[in-house]
């Protein structure tokens, strides 16, 4: 009785239930500026050139990473701290830290057969803030958006001024990766040398937001300069909990999400309906 009482109480009030294990009960306040990463120094990246036991190197058996990599790779990592006592992290916590190691070597590791991997530690938004439509939320995203922006200025100044850019982020890391491409790349220069930009785990909308990021939404294999996105979830997928948060918002065109008919969750519903098709073909 006890088991159907619970699966009951998780049917009918699961949302209820995660909000009030993971949205932090406490005002938000910014961390001092003391706290501030220096994107100068080693220390504040997770990943980076001449890094020890960088987690990005990892390479299965016998694949290695480029001994001499052309494209330079900023990689900006999916949130890690679950805990409701702060909306923002502390650059020290060691459960998020092992997190953000095991991230790196599993998703960042893809790209270091054709690319030099700087990801940065950043304050990021704890995941309660992505659970909310709460005015703290948004200000702990914005303050680790911070964080990334400026990330990226030290990573342009040490990277060279010609240097091919991959941009990969993963749920927050993308989130803050769109708005970086639209508030620092689009239509400038630098945006001739995005080879590609991997956007994957936060939904990007057709209409609302891809004609102000100045990339195009990728459509062929090969295709350079183009952003590529995708969600997935286990079965029974069921995302409403982040579309909730993201139908609340507008779009970098000034649309509505909410009222866009290319959401991109719509597209990828498609893609995997065609593959599957395909397949049983």
């Amino acid at each position: 009785m006890l088991t159907i009482a619970g699966a009951l109480g998780w049917n009918l009030f699961q949302d209820q239930m995660m909000r009030a294990a993971f949205v932090p009960a406490v005002k938000f306040t910014p961390a001092p500026p003391s706290t501030e990463p220096d994107y100068a120094k080693a220390e504040t990246w997770l990943s980076r050139p001449g890094l020890p036991n960088d987690p990005s190197l990892w390479t299965p058996k016998g694949i290695e990473a480029a001994a001499h990599p052309e494209v330079a790779v900023f990689y900006v990592a999916p949130t890690t701290y679950i805990k409701r006592d702060r909306w923002n992290a502390p650059l020290n916590d060691s459960e998020a830290n092992e997190r953000l190691r095991l991230f790196a070597s599993s998703q960042a590791s893809a790209f270091n057969g054709v690319g030099e991997i700087w990801a940065p530690r950043y304050r990021q938004a704890t995941m309660g803030a992505f659970l909310t439509t709460q005015d703290d939320a948004a200000r702990a995203q914005e303050f680790a958006y911070r964080d990334v922006e400026r990330a990226f200025g030290a990573f342009i100044t040490q990277t060279g001024a010609n240097r091919p850019i991959l941009l990969v982020g993963h749920s927050q890391g993308s989130l803050h990766l769109i708005r970086l491409i639209h508030e620092h790349i689009a239509g400038q220069p630098i945006a001739k040398r995005i080879v590609a930009a991997y956007l994957v785990g936060w939904p990007i909308s057709i209409e609302a937001d891809i004609p102000a990021l100045g990339l195009p939404a990728c459509e062929a294999p090969g295709q350079a300069n183009c952003i590529l996105s995708w969600q997935s979830f286990a079965e029974p997928a069921d995302s409403h909990l982040i579309r909730d948060v993201y139908d609340a918002t507008f779009g970098f065109t000034g649309m509505a999400r909410k009222d866009a008919s290319g959401r991109a969750d719509y597209f990828v519903r498609e893609y995997f309906a065609l593959a599957h098709k395909q397949y049983q073909g």
